[in-house]
């Protein structure tokens, strides 16, 4: 495997080459470059190369990104080399130090001055929901305030400019094959709008800290200011639709595929060739989910022939889903066996979607005006690289397969215990971690969320031999979600975490189990991102008694809890734990219970396929 790099090989990435061959830098530079030789000390001895243009290896020559520093090096390299080669191993390196034991700064790059982060700026950054009104560019301490530093992640869909008008119906049809990290490119804000703008295209550094032109009052101009939409920032539900004005450093933006903007899958500005929508092999390879959106645009990724593409079944009035779905069927069984040769996956991608959609679990939706089928792929079939990015929104407790409360929970404290004691957190983190894990999801207990995950059927709640944590129902159906909703009577921005939190913090013998009883009601509450430091804000219309036995312990609690008032302790009880663990050791704490919950959810779905 050779591989063909710019100064990303600088980045934290974990690579180990056998050998390299690379253009010369500052010291500083060429040191963490040779990290990646080697890496794991397999080898012993490793021969790489250095070249060095003589336009920018002589005394007093200044490069574009390492100034004098190159120059430098180079012939600091000719001095310390023997034969032609310098030791670039750890103890075998020469010396950096002058005659007089001065360092050499002249070798290495030069560095922008940055601010200093204060204590006030990490709390402003450990504010992560809500963020505050204040809130400071993380960008500018890693870069400097005058480098290119903010980015946005794009993707392309097919069809999004045409519906930014409604965005609900834009929001459900993406619902049904989720945006995922597998789809997007990083691009500098800058360069987003400037190419959203449809403005001339600038040159793009490939260099992390590579300087920028980008002017803040260039972008107060009367296009930027204009209301008119150019893509969709994605946040789930609460997704919106942006002008140029709007991006901000973060951003998810979704834009139409028709807009252009790649070439040979890398940034392109200039280009207006039609973008392939791949969200349906990104649900495929990373969620284990196989999707086919049956509209032309998208399909065109997966290169079927001519004579399929023409025969898309289309919505029949008064047609059965039974009538529909063996139309669909009789449809995907003209799909040749084996991939295309232009097919954008890999083989076994294509058998194993094309196996899933011919199986008994394959499910056909109407989503707005067209047809959507879905499958889950045989655990044998593919194993998913990732999973949902984004668990702020409701859709997590929907997977197309109900699980248990009582068996989420156990899997989820058995997950968050493990990855506890693997990190190597004492026994009493690695417990209240556990307990955090069992109890996060009690507040599902909600007699209104279990009709919500049934459908919204009181009858069918009512049979239910025990709670469920997660719904038969598919996530991508974002109406039928809503639908379900309502007929529930589930409150609209009501959450479930504050339920448990409620229940949790009720039971003063289950409390007593916990190491750090603020640490678990804590975790509880913010597992899906809320509550640092403020709960979001509703008023539950409705006082009703929730009562759970979980376990060896009966919880109860009251819908009418007001614990998203500033004054119910939660956002004290992040300040306090801030000041205990630090900023950073709360918010890992944090991801080791999120990821346990997201490994949960995982394995439930993919056992039963």
């Amino acid at each position: 495997l050779v591989v063909v790099a710019t100064q990303c090989i600088e980045a934290g990435a974990d690579l180990d080459f056998d050998a390299m061959v690379t253009e010369c830098a500052s010291i500083d530079a060429l040191r963490q470059r040779f990290g990646r030789v080697d890496r794991r000390g397999e080898l012993g001895t490793s021969n790489s190369v250095l070249i060095g243009r003589s336009d920018l290896t002589a005394p007093g020559k200044s490069d574009p990104i390492y100034g004098g520093a190159l120059a430098a090096t180079w012939q600091w390299l000719e001095a310390s080399a023997s034969d032609g080669v310098v030791d670039f191993g750890i103890t075998g390196m020469p010396s950096l130090t002058a005659a007089d034991g001065a360092p050499q700064t002249e070798l290495l790059a030069p560095v922008a001055d940055a601010p200093i982060l204060l204590p006030a700026h990490l709390d402003a950054l450990a504010q992560t929901s809500p963020r505050p009104q204040v809130d400071p560019d993380i960008a500018l301490w890693l870069h400097g305030p005058q480098r290119i530093s903010a980015d946005v992640q794009v993707l392309w869909r097919a069809g999004v400019e045409g519906e930014l008008l409604d965005v609900d119906a834009l929001v459900e049809r993406l619902g049904a094959c989720r945006p995922s990290s597998l789809e997007t490119i990083t691009i500098p804000l800058a360069a987003a709008k400037t190419w959203l703008a449809n403005e001339a295209a600038t040159a793009i550094a490939d260099v992390v800290g590579g300087d920028a032109d980008e002017d803040d009052d260039d972008w107060r101009t009367e296009r930027s200011r204009s209301s008119s939409s150019v893509a969709l920032r994605w946040t789930g539900d609460d997704s919106v639709a942006v002008a140029v004005g709007d991006l901000r450093p973060g951003d998810v933006l979704i834009v139409d595929r028709a807009r252009g903007g790649l070439t040979a899958r890398c940034f392109d500005p200039d280009s207006v060739d039609p973008v392939d929508d791949l969200g349906d092999l990104a649900q495929l390879r990373g969620r284990g989910v196989a999707t086919l959106r049956l509209q032309p645009d998208a399909l065109e990724a997966w290169c079927l022939p001519t004579e399929v593409t023409n025969a898309i079944p289309a919505l029949v009035d008064e047609e059965s889903p039974a009538e529909l779905r063996e139309r669909v069927r009789e449809w995907i069984d003209l799909f040749p066996e084996e991939a295309p040769d232009s097919f954008v996956g890999r083989s076994e991608e294509w058998r194993a979607a094309r196996t899933a959609w011919t199986s008994k679990r394959m499910r056909v939706a109407i989503i707005g005006a067209g047809l959507v089928v879905t499958a889950p792929v045989a655990r044998s079939g593919l194993a998913p690289e990732i999973f949902d990015a984004l668990t702020e929104d409701d859709d997590s407790s929907f997977r197309q397969q109900e699980v248990t409360l009582a068996a989420h929970s156990s899997d989820v404290r058995d997950f968050a215990e493990r990855f506890g004691r693997a990190i190597g957190f004492g026994p009493a983190l690695a417990e209240d971690l556990a307990l955090a894990g069992w109890l996060h999801d009690v507040g599902k207990a909600d007699p209104r969320f279990q009709r919500w995950l049934v459908g919204g059927s009181e009858v069918r709640a009512s049979v239910l031999p025990e709670p469920l944590a997660k719904s038969g129902f598919p996530s991508g159906n974002v109406a039928q979600r809503r639908q379900a909703k309502v007929r529930s009577g589930y409150p609209d921005r009501c959450r479930h975490e504050l339920m448990s939190l409620e229940m949790v913090q009720a039971s003063e013998a289950l409390l007593a189990r916990a190491h750090d009883r603020d640490l678990v009601l804590h975790l509880v509450a913010s597992h899906h991102g809320w509550c640092r430091p403020f709960a979001p804000p509703m008023d539950d219309p409705d006082t009703l008694d929730v009562e759970l036995v979980h376990g060896d312990v009966r919880l109860s609690g009251v819908t009418r809890h007001h614990l998203a008032r500033l004054d119910s302790g939660v956002s004290d009880r992040f300040w306090s734990l801030t000041e205990r663990y630090g900023w950073w050791g709360l918010a890992w704490l944090e991801a080791v219970l999120r990821l346990a919950d997201h490994r949960a959810s995982e394995r439930a779905t993919e056992e039963t396929r």
